[in-house]
C-alpha cells in the first residue's frame, strides 16, 4: 500500500500502523490474516525526473488458498 508522501507511519501493533496525517488527524490501518507487515521505503514520480520518497506498507501472506484479508482504515482518537 503506497502511501502519500508526508504521512507518517509508525507501528501501533503486530499488524497494525497509524498514519498520522497533518491537519487531518491519524488513522489506523489494520490487516485481518495471517500476514506478516512491515514498513518500506518506496517513491512516487510527480513529473519526469523527479522521485520524492514516500512510506510503504506490505504485507505478506502466508497459509493454504483460498487466503483471505480484510484491510481497516479507522480514526485514532
Amino acid at each position: 500500500l503506497h502511501i502519500q508522501p508526508g504521512i507518517e507511519v509508525t507501528r501501533s501493533g503486530e499488524r497494525s500502523f497509524d498514519l498520522s496525517v497533518p491537519d487531518a488527524g491519524r488513522l489506523r490501518l489494520s490487516v485481518e490474516a495471517p500476514a506478516t507487515l512491515e514498513r518500506q521505503e518506496g517513491f512516487v514520480g510527480p513529473e519526469f525526473g523527479k522521485l520524492i520518497p514516500r512510506p510503504v506498507v506490505a504485507w505478506h501472506l502466508t497459509g493454504p488458498l483460498p487466503l483471505a484479508a480484510r484491510v481497516t482504515l479507522t480514526p485514532v482518537a
